[in-house]
């Protein structure tokens, strides 16, 4: 099937081991961050959100880089790249950290991702170059064992099976690896037709006991199961029956091998000429799902065996089931056509969009309806790629569409700041501030000239209390009067005047220290109004005058809103263009499948007409004396067909009224090539340990 893939989280954890490994394992363990983004890529990165992981580590990077923490976030970066099929940045990161000033550890885990972005562009002689610079003794385990295996694939790659032979031979410590690299050694052999060496690298995988580690139980065993069907159709091209017969009955029911395996039991059992076993595999998968292609050969295969039988009424009958069930299927792939066609494919095949999704053939690929015709693709490692593409860009349209969204919020804020401040602005002259401050000026100068001029003059009238002030303004008029007229005035009348501004002179210049101190205390507090007003008056203009300036703001943000549209439009032509290669790759498969239904509905046309023209020569009508099927009879009671837990049971016995033994004038099945179905099994791509 596929090359060894990266798993996006075993990657990850590979990753974390190095820096164990490297500089962190020097430290005593850190409490805190001295660069506080890395500190938040950290967090993004443990809360298994390693796509805003990255970006805040990409960010960081254009802004000058972090420092404080050796080449961690480098190595971090690097890592979630990779992971993330963002080759030519993983391999950037990566190169960066070669340099002589890097510590032994650094460069070792760079040369090691080096290597595997090699091994995933299928640059066989530069990821065996990159290899050939580790230092395999400073590797954590997993790595050494990982670079074992890829150094196994880049000889099969390279068509030297020997020399992976003789690779595997020397390693050691591989763990399931060596299962992956056993079955890659098979698959290469039956390639090249060399059947008879393959199998014993197919029976190495099983013949081991299982792991102890928890975690892989239920992988070792799908990897046995597809070892030994692979082994089983080796045998069977090397026309070993017995063998093949053998292989297939440890195939577990319930796993996806064992419908090939089902398919291949039977023939073996066929080629044997023992075609009452043969025909027990071949009902169990006419009980399975008829868009499978095992599924599907059956259907004309058990019809086959019951002529050879010598029962062509079970044959005749099991024809036009088959015949019946074919053309459901035609019209389920031309539904199945129409749907693709008009369907986004994410949600036609029941894929969740995560931004932080693995690169896997996951399970829940395999809900949707449409996948059972397309299992070759789904199969594919080329195929899972563009799949995994397709979700990782409707992941970061979804992105983009948030970024979107949040950069609108903030220009939201931006214009509700700007209309705060207008508003301040308008309260400023709502306010009139700088008419009172002239207002209080004007009057604490007066207030403060006039203190002058009393004290200068001695002016205690001025200060004349304002019940006396207009005794005052009489006798300053009676003074005036009396000079301008002179001795023209009464000279009693002068006396009294003297008198009366005497009084009123002596009255004033006894309070005269306390009323100037209370106009003192005037001016003070005039002064104090104005400072009062003008602070005021100060802080609001300096708030105006100190905030940002909100239209760079806006233009700024409106420039960032017009890039993201122009990247949501460029993400959006990618989208349609990855949707449309992986629809062409999906509608040429379907038209396959029409092809080859179509081919089967022939043959099985081609037969019920063989045997009709036999059956209207015979008598009585055998339509009339249609074979039965019985369930065999055991010491447990009747065991139903299909009923064990693995391949190979008991046969059901067969009666009919047609005891001849004699085969039918011609085959209307042809038995399989051996060689191609062992071929259709292993692919043409190595096994990785992602694909179970």
């Amino acid at each position: 099937m596929a090359v060894v893939m990266v798993l996006r989280w075993t990657s990850v954890a590979l990753f974390a081991a190095s820096i164990a490994s490297s500089s962190l394992a020097k430290e005593q363990p850190l409490t805190s961050v001295a660069d506080l983004r890395y500190g938040v890529a950290l967090y993004h990165y443990f809360q298994d959100d390693y796509f805003s992981s990255l970006s805040e580590l990409m960010v960081a990077e254009e802004e000058g880089g972090i420092h404080g923490h050796g080449d961690n976030p480098e190595l971090i970066e690097g890592g979630i790249s990779l992971a993330f099929g963002m080759y030519d940045q993983a391999e950037a990161t990566f190169t960066r950290l070669l340099t002589e000033d890097r510590s032994e550890a650094v460069r070792n885990t760079a040369w090691f991702y080096l290597a595997k972005l090699a091994y995933l562009r299928g640059e066989w002689a530069k990821a065996k170059a990159s290899l050939d610079r580790l230092m395999v003794e400073s590797l954590s385990s997993e790595m050494a064992a990982e670079q074992q295996v890829m150094r196994i694939n880049i000889d099969l790659r390279a068509g030297s099976v020997q020399n992976a032979i003789s690779a595997l031979e020397e390693s050691e410590n591989l763990g399931i690896w060596e299962n992956y690299a056993q079955f890659n050694i098979a698959s290469s052999l039956s390639r090249e037709n060399q059947h008879t060496v393959a199998v014993p690298y197919y029976q190495a995988i099983y013949q081991e006991p299982l792991l102890e580690d928890a975690q892989v139980p239920d992988e070792q065993l799908a990897l046995r199961d597809k070892a030994h069907t692979a082994a089983g159709y080796s045998f069977l091209a090397s026309e070993n029956w017995q063998e093949a017969l053998n292989e297939f009955r440890q195939v577990r029911l319930d796993t996806t091998f064992s419908t090939k395996a089902l398919l291949g039991y039977g023939w073996a059992a066929f080629s044997q000429e023992n075609y009452s076993e043969a025909i027990t595999p071949w009902q169990e998968l006419l009980r399975r799902d008829h868009q499978l292609s095992e599924v599907q050969e059956a259907m004309i295969a058990l019809p086959y065996a019951y002529e050879k039988m010598g029962a062509p009424g079970d044959a005749l009958q099991q024809y036009l089931n088959a015949e019946t069930a074919f053309e459901k299927e035609l019209d389920r792939i031309t539904s199945a056509v129409q749907v693709l066609g008009n369907a986004n494919l994410l949600p036609l095949l029941k894929i969740d969009i995560d931004k932080n999704s693995s690169w896997l053939n996951e399970e829940e690929v395999l809900r949707a309806p449409i996948i059972n015709y397309l299992q070759v693709l789904v199969s594919q490692n080329q195929f899972n790629n563009d799949l995994q593409e397709l979700r990782d860009l409707y992941a970061l349209r979804q992105q983009l569409a948030l970024w979107q969204d949040k950069l609108d919020h903030y220009d939201h804020l931006i214009a509700a700041k700007s209309v705060a401040r207008k508003t301040q602005v308008q309260k400023i002259q709502d306010q009139a501030f700088v008419e009172k401050i002239s207002q209080l000026e004007a009057e604490r100068d007066a207030v403060s000239a006039e203190i002058e001029r009393i004290k200068s003059e001695k002016d205690y009238l001025a200060l004349a209390l304002n019940d006396r002030q207009e005794l005052v303004d009489r006798v300053k008029q009676t003074t005036a009067a009396i000079e301008k007229l002179g001795s023209k005035v009464n000279t009693e009348n002068v006396a009294k005047q003297k008198l009366l501004a005497g009084i009123l002179f002596w009255e004033s210049s006894e309070k005269y220290h306390t009323l100037l101190w209370d106009l003192e205390q005037r001016q003070a507090q005039l002064i104090q109004d104005l400072n009062a007003l003008s602070g005021n008056y100060e802080h609001l203009q300096a708030v105006i005058r100190n905030a940002p300036d909100v239209v760079p703001q806006r233009a700024k943000i409106a420039a960032h809103l017009a890039k993201l549209q122009a990247q949501v439009q460029t993400l959006d032509a990618g989208i349609a263009s990855a949707e449309q290669n992986l629809k062409e790759k999906m509608f040429a498969q379907l038209e396959f499948q029409r092809k080859r239904v179509n081919y089967y509905q022939g043959e099985t046309r081609l037969a019920i007409a063989r045997l009709y023209d036999t059956t209207t020569q015979m008598e009585p009508d055998p339509i009339s004396n249609e074979a039965t099927i019985k369930p065999v009879q055991s010491g447990n009671g009747t065991r139903p067909l299909g009923g064990s837990a693995r391949i190979g049971g008991e046969s059901p016995a067969i009666e009919s009224s047609q005891n001849s033994t004699s085969s039918p004038q011609s085959n209307s099945v042809a038995e399989p090539d051996a060689t191609e179905i062992t071929d259709d099994l292993v692919g043409d791509d190595d096994i990785g340990e992602d694909e179970l």
